[in-house]
Protein backbone atom coordinates (compact mmCIF):
# COMPACT_ATOMS: atom_id res chain seq x y z
CA UNK A 1 0.00 0.00 0.00
CA UNK A 2 1.39 3.37 -0.93
CA UNK A 3 1.59 6.20 1.58
CA UNK A 4 -1.67 8.07 1.86
CA UNK A 5 -1.55 11.80 1.28
CA UNK A 6 -4.51 13.83 2.48
CA UNK A 7 -4.68 17.27 0.96
CA UNK A 8 -6.45 20.19 2.59
CA UNK A 9 -8.52 20.50 -0.58
CA UNK A 10 -9.68 16.88 -0.31
CA UNK A 11 -10.71 17.35 3.32
CA UNK A 12 -12.42 20.68 2.55
CA UNK A 13 -14.52 19.00 -0.17
CA UNK A 14 -15.97 16.68 2.47
CA UNK A 15 -16.48 19.09 5.38
CA UNK A 16 -20.06 20.11 6.16
CA UNK A 17 -21.50 17.16 4.18
CA UNK A 18 -24.57 16.01 6.16
CA UNK A 19 -24.35 12.89 8.33
CA UNK A 20 -26.76 10.11 7.44
CA UNK A 21 -26.50 6.41 8.31
CA UNK A 22 -25.62 4.56 5.09
CA UNK A 23 -24.46 7.73 3.32
CA UNK A 24 -21.49 7.37 0.97
CA UNK A 25 -21.70 10.28 -1.49
CA UNK A 26 -20.08 13.69 -0.87
CA UNK A 27 -22.86 15.35 -2.85
CA UNK A 28 -25.53 13.89 -0.56
CA UNK A 29 -24.43 12.50 2.83
CA UNK A 30 -21.95 10.30 4.69
CA UNK A 31 -21.82 7.89 7.54
CA UNK A 32 -18.43 7.29 9.14
CA UNK A 33 -17.31 4.51 6.77
CA UNK A 34 -18.75 6.24 3.69
CA UNK A 35 -16.51 9.22 4.48
CA UNK A 36 -13.48 6.96 4.91
CA UNK A 37 -14.20 5.25 1.57
CA UNK A 38 -14.51 8.62 -0.17
CA UNK A 39 -11.31 10.11 1.29
CA UNK A 40 -9.37 6.98 0.36
CA UNK A 41 -10.89 6.93 -3.14
CA UNK A 42 -9.90 10.58 -3.64
CA UNK A 43 -6.35 9.51 -2.85
CA UNK A 44 -6.51 6.52 -5.24
CA UNK A 45 -6.34 3.97 -2.44
CA UNK A 46 -8.78 1.08 -2.48
CA UNK A 47 -10.28 -0.23 0.72
CA UNK A 48 -13.04 -2.81 1.05
CA UNK A 49 -16.46 -1.73 -0.06
CA UNK A 50 -19.42 -2.90 1.95
CA UNK A 51 -21.56 -5.48 0.17
CA UNK A 52 -24.49 -4.14 2.17
CA UNK A 53 -24.53 -1.18 4.52
CA UNK A 54 -24.71 -2.42 8.12
CA UNK A 55 -27.91 -1.57 9.94
CA UNK A 56 -26.05 -0.43 13.07
CA UNK A 57 -22.65 0.60 14.40
CA UNK A 58 -22.52 -2.76 16.18
CA UNK A 59 -22.96 -4.66 12.90
CA UNK A 60 -20.28 -2.52 11.24
CA UNK A 61 -17.94 -3.09 14.17
CA UNK A 62 -18.36 -6.87 13.74
CA UNK A 63 -17.38 -6.56 10.06
CA UNK A 64 -14.40 -4.35 10.93
CA UNK A 65 -13.22 -6.73 13.65
CA UNK A 66 -13.47 -9.61 11.16
CA UNK A 67 -11.18 -7.59 8.88
CA UNK A 68 -8.68 -7.12 11.72
CA UNK A 69 -8.78 -10.84 12.43
CA UNK A 70 -8.12 -11.59 8.75
CA UNK A 71 -5.15 -9.17 8.76
CA UNK A 72 -6.79 -6.83 6.21
CA UNK A 73 -6.70 -4.02 8.77
CA UNK A 74 -3.51 -3.78 10.81
CA UNK A 75 -2.72 -1.75 13.88
CA UNK A 76 -0.57 1.30 13.23
CA UNK A 77 0.44 4.50 14.99
CA UNK A 78 -1.25 7.85 14.65
CA UNK A 79 -0.35 9.11 11.20
CA UNK A 80 -2.03 10.92 8.35
CA UNK A 81 -4.38 8.58 6.52
CA UNK A 82 -4.78 6.14 9.40
CA UNK A 83 -8.29 5.19 10.41
CA UNK A 84 -8.96 6.01 14.03
CA UNK A 85 -11.54 4.05 15.98
CA UNK A 86 -12.94 5.76 19.06
CA UNK A 87 -15.60 5.19 21.67
CA UNK A 88 -17.91 8.16 22.10
CA UNK A 89 -19.82 7.06 25.21
CA UNK A 90 -19.77 4.52 28.01
CA UNK A 91 -21.39 1.83 25.88
CA UNK A 92 -18.87 -0.36 24.01
CA UNK A 93 -21.20 -0.42 21.01
CA UNK A 94 -20.94 3.39 20.68
CA UNK A 95 -17.90 3.04 18.41
CA UNK A 96 -17.13 5.57 15.72
CA UNK A 97 -14.58 5.85 12.88
CA UNK A 98 -12.67 8.69 11.26
CA UNK A 99 -9.46 9.47 9.36
CA UNK A 100 -6.39 11.23 10.70
CA UNK A 101 -6.14 14.21 8.35
CA UNK A 102 -3.55 16.11 10.38
CA UNK A 103 -1.55 14.87 13.36
CA UNK A 104 -3.74 15.34 16.43
CA UNK A 105 -6.94 15.78 14.38
CA UNK A 106 -9.62 13.44 13.04
CA UNK A 107 -12.10 14.13 10.26
CA UNK A 108 -15.30 12.15 10.71
CA UNK A 109 -19.00 12.09 9.87
CA UNK A 110 -20.33 13.13 13.24
CA UNK A 111 -23.90 12.26 14.25
CA UNK A 112 -23.71 14.76 17.15
CA UNK A 113 -22.94 17.64 14.76
CA UNK A 114 -25.05 16.18 11.95
CA UNK A 115 -22.25 16.65 9.41
CA UNK A 116 -18.60 15.97 8.55
CA UNK A 117 -16.26 17.81 10.91
CA UNK A 118 -12.60 17.91 11.89
CA UNK A 119 -11.93 17.75 15.62
CA UNK A 120 -8.97 17.38 17.95
CA UNK A 121 -8.44 13.75 18.91
CA UNK A 122 -8.87 14.64 22.59
CA UNK A 123 -12.40 15.93 21.91
CA UNK A 124 -13.92 12.83 20.30
CA UNK A 125 -13.82 10.20 23.04
CA UNK A 126 -11.60 7.30 24.10
CA UNK A 127 -9.25 6.21 21.32
CA UNK A 128 -9.56 2.47 20.68
CA UNK A 129 -6.83 2.26 18.02
CA UNK A 130 -5.33 3.38 14.73
CA UNK A 131 -5.50 1.12 11.66
CA UNK A 132 -4.41 0.96 8.05
CA UNK A 133 -5.62 -1.33 5.30
CA UNK A 134 -3.21 -3.97 4.00
CA UNK A 135 -5.60 -6.34 2.28
CA UNK A 136 -6.77 -6.94 -1.25
CA UNK A 137 -7.61 -3.69 -3.06
CA UNK A 138 -10.89 -5.01 -4.44
CA UNK A 139 -12.19 -6.75 -1.32
CA UNK A 140 -15.86 -6.65 -0.39
CA UNK A 141 -16.87 -7.06 3.25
Amino acid sequence: MRKMVITKESVDEHLETPFEWGGNDKNVSFDCYGLIESLYKDNEISIPTLKTRPKSHQEFLQKFRAGITSQYWVTTKEKIGAIVVFQKGQNESDIHFGVITKIGFVTHACPDHGKVVTQRLGEVGRIVGFYEYRGKPDAVI
